[in-house]
């Protein structure tokens, strides 16, 4: 669901036009955090620990950047891609927004 008039709703519209510089950064730090080992980088699921076989098996594709350059950022895992950008296709499927 979106709407096309930013001004029809100016309150609700500036609100999340502000909560999403702050809304992505938290994003990306936990899904971060997540996705690195949380107690050994050998366990894995069914060990409980889901950031060790996330580690391993999608995010150790972006530490393999031995010359790290402006595009070693965007040097992932579709996994990963999928993770971190769900701060885009993810809130459109549960609030409504303005197109841009």
């Amino acid at each position: 669901p979106f709407y096309t008039d930013f001004w029809a709703y100016p309150l609700y519209s500036l609100t999340l036009l502000w909560l999403v510089a702050y809304l992505r950064e938290i994003h990306f730090y936990w899904v971060h955090r997540a996705i690195h080992p949380w107690k050994d980088r050998e366990l894995g699921p069914l060990d409980g620990d889901v950031g060790a076989f996330l580690y391993r098996h999608v995010h150790s594709l972006h530490h393999k950047s031995y010359n790290p350059g402006p595009w070693s950022g965007l040097c992932m895992h579709p996994v990963e891609h999928l993770i971190y950008y769900s701060c885009a296709w993810l809130p459109p499927l549960l609030v409504s927004v303005h197109p841009l």
